[in-house]
Order: C-alpha cells, then sequence, then structure tokens
C-alpha cells in the first residue's frame, strides 16, 4: 500500500464510493465548491469506456463504480457490505450465494432493476464472444461452468451457475473461493439489462447517454474521447437520501504541476504532489498537504498487437 501526498480541502458526502478507486477527501474549508454544493476533482488521464463487462483500467472504473452499484459495497474498512442486496447468505459448505434485493430497485431511467440484471451480466463477462479481458475472474470464482462456457465448450449461457428467482440470485460454485463476497462488490460484475444492452448494440457504453445506471451518480456530459464528465445524484438510487453531494465536476490534467497550480488558484479540490519529486518538495510543507493510502497494483505488459514488429520476436520479449 502506498501512501500518496495530496492536496485537499473538501469532504464528499457519500456513503461509500468505488471499490477500485475512491473519491474520498477531507479537511477544512474550501473556495470553490462547498458553497454550491459540488466537487471539482480531476484524473490523470481520460476515461476510455463505460462498458462494465469490457472496461480494464483505474479511471474508468472510478466512473463505473460511483455510477454504479453491486450487490455489495466495500466500506471504508475494506470490507464487503449490503448496496443493492439487503442480505447475501452463504451455504456452510462456501459453495452457494443467496443474494436478496432490496425492494423497490430501479435503473436511472425508472425502470425496475431485477435479479435477471445481476444473471445477465455475469453471462455476458463470460462470453466469448464479449472477449472481457476479466472473464478470468469468473471463471477464477468456480463459478460453475464459467470455464467451460468462456472455452466455447458449452455456448449455453443459461447453464451458468448464476439463477434468478423473484428477488433472489444464487450463485452455485464448484469448490469455495474466498474472495467471491468481493467479486459481489467488484466494478465489473455491477448489473447490465440486457434489454438496454441490446438496443444500444454497438454503441453500448460508448458515451454516457448511451449507458444506465444502478449507483449514487449518473453521469453526464461524456462523449466518448473528452477528458471531462459530470457524476451527478442518482434520484433514483436506493439510498439517496444519503448521498450529500450533488455533483462531482471530473476533467482530465495530465500535467501534475497543472494540477497543483489549479488546486492553488481554486479550480480543483484536490491535486497530487506525489508524482515527481520536485513537486513533492515544493508543497510538502504545505498545511494542506495530508498522507492519502492507496492499494493498487501497477504493472507493464508489452504490446503484442504487431503494431511493434520488435515486440512480435518472442526471443526480444524474453531478452
Amino acid at each position: 500500500m502506498d501512501n500518496k501526498s495530496t492536496l485537499k480541502r473538501v469532504g464528499l458526502g457519500v456513503v461509500s464510493l468505488a471499490s477500485v478507486a475512491l473519491l474520498a477527501a477531507c479537511g477544512g474549508g474550501n473556495k470553490t465548491a462547498a458553497n454550491k454544493n459540488e466537487i471539482n476533482w480531476y484524473t490523470p488521464t481520460e476515461i476510455l469506456t463505460l462498458d462494465i463487462s469490457k472496461n480494464t483500467d483505474q479511471y474508468s472504473a472510478l466512473a463505473i463504480g460511483n455510477s454504479s452499484s453491486n450487490l455489495l459495497r466495500v466500506d471504508k474498512k475494506g470490507e464487503p457490505k449490503p448496496d443493492l442486496a439487503k442480505s447475501v447468505e452463504v451455504s456452510e459448505d462456501g459453495l452457494t450465494y443467496t443474494a436478496t434485493l432490496r425492494d423497490g430497485l430501479k435503473w436511472s431511467d425508472g425502470s425496475d432493476l431485477t435479479a435477471d440484471d445481476f444473471v445477465y451480466t455475469w453471462q455476458r463477462m463470460v462470453d466469448p464472444k464479449t472477449a472481457s479481458e476479466y472473464a478470468y475472474l469468473a471463471v477464477e470464482s468456480h463459478l460453475e461452468n464459467a470455464d467451460k462456457i468462456n472455452t466455447g465448450e458449452i455456448s449455453d449461457l443459461s447453464q451458468l451457475g448464476v439463477k434468478a428467482d423473484g428477488n433472489k440470485i444464487t450463485f452455485k460454485l464448484t469448490s469455495p473461493c474466498p474472495q467471491f463476497k468481493y467479486y459481489l462488490a467488484f466494478s465489473n460484475f455491477m448489473p447490465q439489462k440486457k434489454a438496454f444492452v441490446e438496443k444500444e448494440g454497438d454503441k453500448y457504453a460508448t458515451t454516457s447517454k448511451d449507458q444506465i445506471y444502478s449507483g449514487p451518480y449518473t453521469i453526464k456530459g461524456w462523449n466518448g474521447s473528452d477528458g471531462s464528465f459530470t457524476l451527478v445524484k442518482n434520484k433514483y438510487y436506493w439510498d439517496a437520501k444519503n448521498v450529500k453531494t450533488e455533483k462531482v465536476n471530473l476533467q482530465a490534467i495530465k500535467k501534475a504541476d497543472t494540477a497543483v497550480q489549479m488546486y492553488k488558484n481554486g479550480e480543483l479540490d484536490t491535486a497530487n504532489i506525489s508524482a515527481t519529486s520536485s513537486i513533492y518538495k515544493a508543497n510538502k510543507s504545505n498545511k494542506e498537504a495530508v498522507p492519502v493510502p492507496e492499494a493498487r497494483m501497477t504493472y507493464i505488459v508489452y504490446n503484442e498487437t504487431g503494431s511493434v514488429a520488435s515486440l512480435a520476436n518472442e526471443k526480444i520479449r524474453q531478452a
């Protein structure tokens, strides 16, 4: 776990946010947003997609995790707690998980959010036609037939070990998976509405208008390629009364020193000062600098698409 030093001045008033990247802040007064119940935030790069099944990057997960919900949500202590589910029961042998949904759940368009929406998102994840890079998580969860469906051995998605019955979703595992409750809070397993996905087709989740939302916020103003969007409180979220911040304005700012200067100008409510040693040394004594623990794993992979000829050579990659 890294300790990232950040300049911060406001508090984000929601119950909890994304389990992958939290929009969490603390501190005293704020010259930009406190009086209008808005927060001005930033990411160091643009988000890439709002497709729950296909996303793999941290900042798209931040957008998805705040605009969507799962059966559970990780709390500030790192424990998975009820969100869209009012309870999740586990059998004594650890092979059956039964989630019971809260009453009256709605999508951001006002339509009913049902147990079938959770079944569909797991099916879409393992469907080889989706080509999800995170399908292996469903396989490694030991969900019944996830491996065989993902490899194409079984083509009938209904054979996957997740079923809906009224307001209950039942997951059948072939062997225990101690981390399974965390999958029930993970952004890539958040519900998706089959009818909406199929209606949108290739446009699905390519802009903020081509997605519907199940979480504390909806996303406005993302056209699929620009670096800015807004999180707007979702009135249909089951716990909307406890979402205190109405709007979070986000923009991509790639230069760390630019973000720090914008913070000092009152244009942002946070800025990372740990990006370079020079920025850190210049700002570490600022009375508003606070350490922020951040659990993450960063890695580099080779570009094997063929666009870099040398990297297509196995011996060069090994060297």
